[in-house]
């Protein structure tokens, strides 16, 4: 099997990745490196999700219900958690790898400009196709298309384009394993946008348009910042050879950036679509309110999902590596490490969040009938969430080898039934439940399929079991905590607090006592950020 990617001879860290043999992770320097950059990964998602939720939380309080539903149906595609970027952020992070391992540094900014030109080109079609659906619609329908929705259509592939750039700039730096300048401009340009959109909200400005564009302000600061960074990366013979052809049209390029990331953009935009669908199912069906609550409730319960894929992205490269060794041992260790990590930290912490999600959510937006229905839709999502991140490793497997194939058919299967369902469910909850429930089923299915076709069994049943012990063990710790804080009349603040700490004591009393965490592995984790 032919894998995509570094070459084996000519890859830096062939020396330095670990010999995985059967439970045991080997020696501190092969891991350091997919720890260091999950670490840098973990910390900019960790930033996204604070300034996403932030933004949600002031637009919902001064926009109303109903036109943050409308506001959240725009938001969703331009924002910077999605990945309408035709597949091109994860096609140059793999071929700039590539070209560095290989020595060929000099194609590197040629290769980012080809992006950038068509990220410019797709673009300009969208514009194109976003004025001959509201022309086709006015004369079908013989009514405009209102006011605050043409206004948002009009800006939105200015929107898409500045940050869909930034992104496909930023990958240059992934694939020269630069992820903490990566994230630290990115979170940068995240705070302008937000702090922009905050602002003119709180002053009374509630323009879709005008909301949107600056909503997108931060990525051309966040592209130039990461621009910027690559030029100190790489030898300054790069950038003049660049400079002569890096933005003319070259088909080999072109047809290298969209092989792969083409199919993997068919893969990642299938969920994005039905989640877009299923808002716009939830808003003709219960009302355009249903879809800002549950705009909140998905962002909120996206959250610890969008930080554990900090491991997944940081995974992809380094799996590249483990199966061009031909060896299965060392891939079916990875994926072990990978679940076990993963399931220590989502499932524990989600059952934490289904405990205090009342008090929490009504802290976040204050009392009142929608937050309680943002915390009956965040329950079941959490939870959702959780389970799903557990087949994701394996996916990742599946794109180091350079076979997002299945990966796209599952997704589509998953994301198209979750609407199906959505469309007879009996209500609110049970749509959000079934909706959720699909993709879940999807991802156990890509599992079994791609484990036999990679021939990486999974062997970490007994790490899955003791985990689970984790979290049942610190779940009741926090209920009971929780309870007897309520019955001391404690404020909402402070009973989770203390089911919070119940939780986190008995937690990691318990991974101690199981061993789950070995003393190899605490090298490699307290080794983050060494050189």
């Amino acid at each position: 099997m032919s894998v995509t990617g570094p070459s084996r001879a000519g890859s830096e860290d062939a020396g330095a990745r670990l010999e995985c043999r059967g439970a045991n992770p080997p020696a501190r320097s092969g891991y350091r490196r997919l720890a260091g950059n999950t670490a840098a990964t973990l910390a900019g998602r960790a930033a996204a999700v604070v300034l996403a939720l932030v933004l949600s939380t002031i637009l919902f309080r001064a926009l109303g219900p109903q036109r943050f539903g409308l506001w959240s149906l725009f938001a969703y595609l331009v924002g910077y958690s999605t990945l309408v970027d035709f597949g091109l952020a994860a096609a140059v992070e793999r071929q700039v790898a590539r070209l560095k391992a290989e020595g060929r540094a000099s194609e590197i900014p040629g290769t980012i400009g080809q992006a950038v030109l068509l990220v410019v080109v797709a673009m300009a079609a969208v514009s194109l196709l976003v004025l001959a659906v509201t022309a086709v619609f006015e004369a079908r329908s013989g009514r405009p298309v209102p006011l605050d929705i043409l206004r948002g259509l009009r800006v939105l592939p200015g929107a898409l384009a500045l940050i869909t750039g930034s992104l496909v700039i930023g990958s240059g730096l992934s694939g020269l394993q630069r992820m903490a300048s990566l994230y630290a401009w990115r979170t940068a340009g995240m705070a302008i946008g937000t702090a922009a959109v905050c602002l003119l909200a709180l002053f009374g400005v509630q323009r879709l348009d005008v909301l949107l564009l600056a909503y997108a302000a931060g990525a051309p600061v966040a592209g130039a910042g990461q621009w910027w960074r690559l030029t100190r990366e790489l030898p300054a013979a790069s950038w003049s050879v660049a400079g002569g052809h890096g933005l003319d049209w070259h088909r080999a390029s072109i047809r290298q950036l969209l092989g792969f990331g083409g199919v993997l953009q068919l893969a990642t935009i299938g969920p994005m679509l039905g989640e877009y669908i299923f808002r716009i199912v939830v808003s003709r069906r219960f009302g355009l309110e249903y879809a800002g609550i549950y705009d909140l409730a998905a962002r909120a319960a996206l959250g610890l999902r969008s930080l554990a894929s900090s491991l997944f992205v940081a995974m992809v490269p380094f799996g590249v590596g483990v199966l061009s060794g031909a060896d299965r041992t060392r891939a079916t260790s990875l994926v072990r490490l990978a679940v076990k990590y993963t399931g220590l930290f989502m499932l524990p912490s989600s059952v934490l969040l289904v405990i205090v999600a009342g008090p929490v959510v009504h802290w976040w937006l204050g009392p009142g009938a929608g937050a309680e229905q943002v915390a009956v839709a965040l329950r079941p999502l959490v939870l959702l969430h959780a389970l799903v991140s557990l087949t994701v490793p394996m996916a990742m497997m599946g794109r180091s080898a350079g076979q997002p194939g299945p990966e796209c058919v599952t997704a589509w299967a998953g994301v198209t039934a979750g609407v199906a369902v959505s469309l007879v469910a009996p209500g609110f909850p049970p749509a959000v439940v079934l909706f959720g429930a699909m993709p879940l089923a999807a991802g156990v299915a890509l599992w079994v399929l791609l484990a036999g076709r990679l021939g990486v069994p999974f062997e970490g049943w007994r790490d899955l079991l003791a985990t689970g012990v984790v979290t049942v063990s610190s779940g009741a710790a926090a209920l009971v905590a929780r309870y007897a804080a309520m019955a001391a009349y404690l404020s909402p603040v402070s009973v989770v607090a203390a089911a919070a700490l119940a939780w986190a004591v008995v937690g990691v009393g318990v991974t101690a006592t199981l061993g789950l965490i070995g003393s190899a592995e605490r090298g490699v984790l307290t080794s983050i950020g060494r050189r």
